[in-house]
């Protein structure tokens, strides 16, 4: 908190408890405590799970339309449209994650909105560096704005920004009670949407980075995932209950850009590997480790294979498959996560004809070298170019 701008009676109260009755019967819960039962409440399977997925959905549906339409409307559209595939992708789930938390208003006070987050989240590593403000203008600069423009949305009356998430709303409300400061509550947001955007770009990025370079699969996914398009709309259900292929590409996407680490404290003296780990110690557990174990995932673990999950299902709840971590930390946006990722693929490959342009572009290069809050990000200068035509058949 401390790092991001919180003053110090902003965190204070963010883990204040004592004397402050809370509405939603989580009496004497601290804010911090409060944002993650909030958030396991929104995105816990059920009515609230799918206020955010039903316009989600919708979103990447007009999106899409918009692509082909851009493609008509290009004079030499059979030859389709080149774009930046990290580009579209990251416009595309960060709008979609904040008009599903934050309605439309915050859009209306700062268009830009979606663009500053981009370039913030380019270079967002410096913040967890704590690099000095001197060589790091740009990053600085993006998160002034955006931290300007949520000032402005919470000086807004509730009643002209209700299509936000029940989640954001609550917190606000818990987050007055405590009088705690415009600026401050900018920030706390802030934070929570860095965590929620930061992330939701990625796995469908390196997913379809994996299926491109694989020959054949896109035509394998476009036949499973078929039956999910009907002239009756679009079937999330049959997506997660009936496609095998897509879960298992997914599974295994997570398995290979997976790059956070969790964290225990330890209450008691254990000995592992030889070597004596003291009482009150904290211990970090990278999740790659973990995911590139060849005991767990077998000789071919530091290399991606898309039937991996298919022929063995089992590995899904193996204790090494820690994707979005575990325990306490277990991340609670992975079902909305997973659902729109899979969404965005299927419904893409069955709009469009993707092609890498030109062909001869090696595979996207994984930042390794910087610390992730989430899966690992594309290294600058390594994105694809990917060439978009209007699918004429439908396999």
């Amino acid at each position: 908190m401390k790092t991001i701008g919180i003053s110090k009676e902003g965190i204070k109260k963010a883990f204040q408890s004592e004397g402050v009755t809370n509405t939603a019967r989580h009496d004497d819960k601290h804010l911090v405590a409060l944002c993650k039962i909030y958030q396991v409440q929104q995105l816990y399977p059920g009515k609230r799970l799918h206020e955010l997925l039903h316009p989600a959905l919708a979103y990447i549906n007009r999106r899409l339309d918009v692509l082909e339409a851009n493609t008509l409307s290009n004079p030499a559209h059979e030859g389709g449209i080149t774009l930046s595939l990290y580009s579209m992708i990251s416009e595309t789930f960060t709008e979609l994650g904040q008009e599903a938390y934050f309605g439309k208003t915050l859009a209306e006070i700062e268009p830009k909105m979606v663009s500053l987050f981009m370039d913030f989240d380019a270079v967002a590593w410096q913040v967890l560096y704590q690099y000095p403000t001197l060589l790091c203008r740009r990053m600085v600069r993006s998160k002034a704005r955006m931290q300007a423009a949520l000032e402005g949305y919470f000086s807004r009356p509730v009643k002209d920004r209700s299509d936000a998430a029940w989640m954001i709303l609550e917190l606000e409300s818990d987050m007055n009670r405590r009088d705690v400061s415009l600026p401050d509550i900018a920030l706390f947001f802030f934070q929570l949407y860095w965590s929620i955007n930061g992330n939701m770009k990625k796995a469908p990025f390196w997913m379809l980075s994996f299926i491109l370079f694989r020959p054949g699969l896109v035509d394998a996914i476009r036949k499973e995932v078929q039956p999910a398009f009907s002239a009756d709309g679009f079937s999330m259900d049959y997506l997660s209950n009936s496609c095998p292929l897509l879960h298992s590409v997914w599974d295994e996407t997570l398995r290979v850009t997976a790059f956070a680490a969790s964290v225990r404290f330890l209450t008691e003296d254990v000995r592992i590997g030889g070597k004596i780990l003291r009482r009150g110690n904290r211990l970090m557990i990278p999740q790659r480790q973990l995911h590139f174990n060849p005991h767990a995932f077998g000789e071919d673990a530091a290399s991606f294979n898309h039937k991996r999950f298919l022929e063995q299902s089992k590995l899904k709840k193996h204790s090494s498959f820690r994707p979005f971590g575990g325990g306490t930390t277990l991340c609670p946006g992975r079902r909305l996560t997973e659902k729109t990722s899979l969404a965005f693929v299927a419904m893409i490959l069955q709009k469009f004809d993707l092609e890498l342009e030109p062909h001869t572009q090696s595979f996207p290069i994984a930042t390794e070298g910087n610390p992730s809050i989430g899966l690992v990000d594309v290294e600058q200068g390594s994105d694809l170019k990917v060439n978009l035509r209007i699918r004429t058949t439908v396999v």
